[in-house]
C-alpha cells in the first residue's frame, strides 16, 4: 500500500493541475467577436450618414491664461450641423506634439462649460461647489500637459434648446429632433460617438497633436459617452470612465453566442439598453487601456453580482485579447461624485498610458 500511496496522489495532483480553475473564462475568438460588433451596429445601432464632407475645423479665438491657451473652435459633425467646441493648448515647446483627451461633460445643461467650471448660477453652498470644482477637469489635464477638446453633447450647451433650462428636458428635446432627422439610427450609440469621431478627424489636422497618444475621460454622462467613444473609435488609446456605463454585467453576452443572438433579436430577457449595450462598447475596445471607477454608494450599485467577480471576468478578458494589465477597476466611498483622490489615480493611469510610450 506504501508503494501506492505516492503514485496515487501524483495522479491526484495531476488530475487537479490539469482541472479548468473556476474563474477560468471560455472567450470568443476574434472573428466571433468582431462578427458580434457588426451586427450589433446592424441591429441596434443603425445606420450612420457618410462622412463625405470637410470636418473644417478652425480655431476663432484665443485666449491667453496661466500655463495654457483657451481657444474656441468650430467644426462640422454633419453636412449640415456645425457645432462649437473648446480647446485647451498647454503652453509647449515649438514642433512639440503633445497627448490629446477628449473631456466630455457629466448631465448638466451648460454643456461643455462644467469642465471648465462654468456655470450659469452661482454655487448654492460649499457643498455644490466642491461637486463643481470635482468636474471641471479640462482645468487639471491641461496643467498636466495635455490637450484637452471640450464639446457638447447633442441637447447640452450650445446644442442644446435655449428655450430650455433644464438638462433632461433639453435632452429629450434633442432625441425628438434627432429621431425626425435620422430615423434608422441610434442617437446615443450611433450620433454621440461618431460626433466625437468627426472631432477627432479635425483635430488631428493640427500638427501639434500626438495621434498616437488620444485618451477621453469623463463623470456621469461624461463616462458612458467616454465608453461609447472609445469603444467604437480605435485611434483612443485609453480612456477613463467614472461613475458611468455597465452598472449590471450580463455574463451570457460576453461568453454566450446564443444568448447574443437572443439580445440583438429582442428575445432576450434585457432589451438592448444603455447599461447592457455599454458591456459592447467594453468588449470592442479591448485590449485598449481602460480604467472604470465607481461609487461604492452610486446610482445603480445595488448590484445582483459581486463586483469583484465581474471586475476579474473583464480583466481576463481583457488579457484573452491581448490587453494583459489594460483593465483597471476603482471603487470610492463618494457615491456619485470624482473625488480629488479618485482624479488623481485617473491622471495617474492616463500618464503611463499615454505618456510613457513603453508602458503602452
Amino acid at each position: 500500500m506504501r508503494t501506492l500511496l505516492p503514485l496515487l496522489l501524483m495522479l491526484v495532483c495531476g488530475a487537479l493541475s490539469a482541472a479548468k480553475p473556476a474563474w477560468q473564462f471560455a472567450f470568443q475568438k476574434p472573428e466571433v467577436e468582431q462578427a458580434f460588433w457588426q451586427e450589433f451596429q446592424q441591429k441596434v445601432v443603425g445606420s450612420a450618414p457618410a462622412v463625405d464632407f470637410d470636418i473644417k475645423m478652425e480655431i476663432s479665438a484665443r485666449e491667453p491664461k496661466d500655463g495654457y491657451t483657451f481657444c474656441t473652435v468650430y467644426y462640422n459633425v454633419e453636412k449640415d450641423e456645425r457645432i462649437k467646441g473648446y480647446l485647451l493648448i498647454p503652453d509647449h515647446n515649438p514642433g512639440e506634439k503633445l497627448p490629446l483627451i477628449f473631456c466630455l461633460h457629466p448631465t448638466f445643461r451648460e454643456g461643455k462649460d462644467v469642465m471648465i467650471n462654468r456655470h450659469s448660477r452661482p454655487a448654492k453652498n460649499a457643498a455644490e461647489q466642491q461637486k463643481w470644482d470635482n468636474r471641471a477637469n479640462a482645468l487639471e489635464l491641461v496643467k498636466r500637459g495635455y490637450l484637452c477638446f471640450l464639446p457638447d453633447r447633442y441637447g447640452y450647451g450650445d446644442r442644446g434648446n435655449p428655450e430650455l433650462n433644464d438638462a433632461i428636458k433639453s435632452m429629450r428635446w434633442a432625441e425628438a429632433e434627432f429621431a425626425k432627422r435620422h430615423p434608422a439610427w441610434h442617437k446615443t450609440f450611433g450620433k454621440v460617438p461618431y460626433d466625437l469621431s468627426r472631432a477627432l478627424d479635425g483635430l488631428l489636422k493640427f500638427d501639434f497633436v500626438d495621434a498616437d497618444r488620444i485618451g477621453t475621460e469623463g463623470h456621469s454622462l461624461g463616462g458612458w459617452d467616454s465608453l461609447y467613444f472609445w469603444g467604437s473609435d480605435p485611434r483612443v488609446r485609453a480612456a477613463v470612465v467614472n461613475s458611468g456605463g455597465a452598472h449590471w454585467i450580463i455574463r451570457q453576452l460576453w461568453l454566450e453566442p446564443k444568448w447574443r443572438t437572443a439580445f440583438l433579436d429582442r428575445k432576450f430577457a434585457v432589451t438592448p439598453n444603455t447599461d447592457v449595450c455599454s458591456q459592447i462598447f467594453m468588449m470592442h475596445g479591448a485590449p485598449r487601456p481602460l480604467l472604470y471607477m465607481r461609487g461604492l454608494k452610486d446610482i445603480g450599485t445595488d448590484y445582483a453580482q459581486t463586483p469583484s467577480e465581474n471586475a476579474r471576468m473583464i480583466r481576463e478578458y481583457f488579457a484573452h485579447c491581448g490587453g494583459k494589465g489594460n483593465f483597471a477597476v476603482f471603487f470610492h466611498d463618494e457615491g456619485h461624485d470624482f473625488p480629488e483622490y479618485g482624479r488623481a489615480l485617473a491622471w495617474k493611469w492616463f500618464d503611463k498610458k499615454l505618456k510613457n510610450t513603453s508602458l503602452k
